[in-house]
């Protein structure tokens, strides 16, 4: 202990040493050793000249002594901040300090408005806004007791009221309540509100259902109801400021309906996951042709196409893609390490924008199989391969009428027809074919 106190009182700057010393006592295994460091913190602090400085490392002492049961420091730091910030602090200061204190102790936090500088005018403003701050505290204490009584917030109380509930739930310190009883206390103030006040609110319930769900997995539908719906609703948004045609057309590419058809989520660390349920809805169709449309596809991603050729020896691969940080040569190279003997035809075509190589045209990914003698199709809409498991996604059937669309956007008119211009920039093309 003595050492580190040596280490840091050697330091010029005594903001830094306030600093260490709330930051290294926690991890003393004495409470009288962690205490004594608090007090030295504290004390340094209330040497330290700049006010902005001085406020900052107090409010650091009081959340530290919060988060480490030593209130009994709480009030004497929290009068000196109060004595500080009448300097020049701002009324969001003064709120963070008042809901700091009452976390320890409510009529702490009733003390320190009280304790206001004696300008009339501040005092009147600062006193007025605090105090309603405060009775705004109290009433979103009561409403964790009783949710029900948010029916009386204002609209500012019941955006706060979720903002905490959302973080309480995602903290692990809020209970997980029945998605009914969710659904009954949002919906109207969802729907009474703008987006950017009711963003916590909504997120509030997504969460509550997507953790119901993983625990009973009952709730695929709703999810998928509810996604759905906001997927209309910013597709609506974009096509009403679109102005043209052409982006109408890109908004439709982007943002296409999939009815009531089930879909396939993906969690964080599920790659063998997706990639099975790649390989078995292949296997499922049983058609000879493949498009796999994926602007990202990279050459560690042929591994998933060598397995294919396992699952149907006369099956023709396709792929469009970018060519982004990869080369045509690299995915030879790496065909070549992946496989042997392999007769499959299987080519990739490159396209991408002349002004910046790196970049292209294409932007959904889509797996397409085609029955050209029969004149059917079966497509889905997964993530990239690469990208699978990395972040939660999706795979998405795609409705039949749609996929003849889809070809001609995203794969004929850079395929066959070669455009020469997208967005009123030149294309390249390359094509590589793998052996």
């Amino acid at each position: 202990m003595a050492t580190w106190q040596q280490r840091i009182d050697s330091i010029d700057n005594k903001a830094d040493q306030a600093f260490l010393y709330f930051l290294i006592a926690p991890y003393f295994s004495k409470r009288a050793d962690q205490q004594k460091f608090f007090e030295k913190g504290i004390a340094i602090s209330e040497t330290i000249n700049s006010s902005y400085d001085k406020v900052r490392r107090l409010d650091m002492s009081i959340s530290e002594c919060l988060d480490y049961n030593l209130g009994t420091l709480v009030p004497d730091v929290a009068r000196s901040v109060m004595r500080s910030l009448a300097f020049n602090g701002t009324l969001e200061d003064h709120k963070r300090l008042v809901d700091m204190a009452y976390q320890h102790n409510p009529e702490l936090a009733e003390q320190l408005v009280d304790m206001l500088d004696n300008d009339p005018a501040r005092m009147r403003y600062k006193r007025s806004r605090l105090e309603s701050h405060i009775a705004s505290v109290k009433k979103l204490e009561q409403a964790k007791k009783d949710m029900t009584s948010i029916d009386n917030f204002n609209t500012n109380e019941q955006k706060e009221f979720f903002e905490s509930r959302l973080s309480d739930l995602i903290d692990g310190k809020g209970q997980l309540y029945d998605v009914d009883k969710i659904f009954a206390l949002s919906m109207d103030y969802i729907y009474n509100n703008g987006i950017s006040d009711a963003h916590a609110a909504v997120t509030y319930l997504m969460e509550t259902i997507k953790r119901k769900h993983q625990m009973s997995k009952n709730q695929e539908k709703l999810l998928f109801n509810i996604h759905r719906a906001m997927k209309y609703n910013l597709k609506l948004v974009l096509s009403l400021a679109a102005g043209t045609k052409d982006r109408l057309d890109k908004i439709e590419s982007m943002i296409d309906d999939h009815n009531d058809l089930p879909c396939e989520v993906i969690g964080i660390g599920e790659q063998q996951k997706a990639i099975k349920l790649l390989l078995d809805w292949y296997t499922e169709t049983g058609m000879n042709e493949l498009i796999i449309v994926d602007p990202y596809f990279s050459p560690s991603d042929l591994s998933v196409v060598k397995d294919l050729t396992d699952i149907n020896t006369d099956l023709s691969i396709k792929v469009v893609s970018h060519v982004s940080k990869h080369k045509p040569y690299d995915y030879l190279i790496k065909w070549r390490q992946l496989s042997s003997g392999v007769h499959t035809p299987i080519t990739i075509h490159f396209v991408y924008f002349t002004d910046k190589p790196e970049d292209g045209p294409l932007h959904d990914r889509y797996w397409i199989c085609c029955d050209n003698e029969h004149g059917k199709h079966k497509a889905i809409k997964p993530n990239s391969i690469s990208g699978l498991g990395k972040k939660e996604s999706s795979i998405l059937p795609v409705e039949e009428s749609l996929i003849p669309g889809i070809l001609y956007q995203s794969y004929a008119q850079y395929v066959f027809m070669k455009v020469p211009k997208k967005d009123d920039r030149e294309l390249k093309y390359e094509k590589v074919v793998l052996e």
